[in-house]
């Protein structure tokens, strides 16, 4: 008998070691599997965003010309009041704008005299 016992476990350990083997490669591709399932979730999900990203701005963007036109100063008038009527959102804050305006017109001060014309930019989306 107990050759026969002999016989048994050298018969069943191959296939114990077969089996063990055949789980191991199972588990690995079943890893690769879930790896790859959760790489291309992943991708999608930045594809995702960056299109819809891309497509907001696109919605967004919008064509603005920058054109130039002459204001004549009136009593009251200072280069915040023409700031505020001609500044549009595309510049960052007021201050920007009347650098630019005083730039434009050479100025050394913000003071302005009654009856000068003085050039001011001012963006718009139809083009001249």
């Amino acid at each position: 008998m107990t050759q026969m016992n002999q016989v048994r476990q050298y018969k069943t350990a191959p296939v114990i070691d077969m089996n063990r083997s055949r789980r191991a490669k199972q588990r690995k591709n079943h890893y690769k599997k879930a790896m790859l399932i959760f790489t291309a979730i992943i991708l999608g999900i930045i594809l995702a965003t960056v299109l819809s990203h891309s497509m907001s701005s696109a919605k967004n963007a919008h064509n603005s010309y920058k054109y130039y036109t002459s204001v004549e100063i009136l009593p009251g008038d200072s280069l915040w009041s023409v700031a505020d009527q001609y500044m549009t959102n595309d510049y960052h804050d007021k201050n920007s704008y009347i650098n630019e305006v005083m730039e434009i017109n050479h100025m050394t001060d913000t003071a302005l005299r009654v009856g000068d014309s003085i050039t001011v930019p001012y963006y718009s989306e139809v083009q001249k």
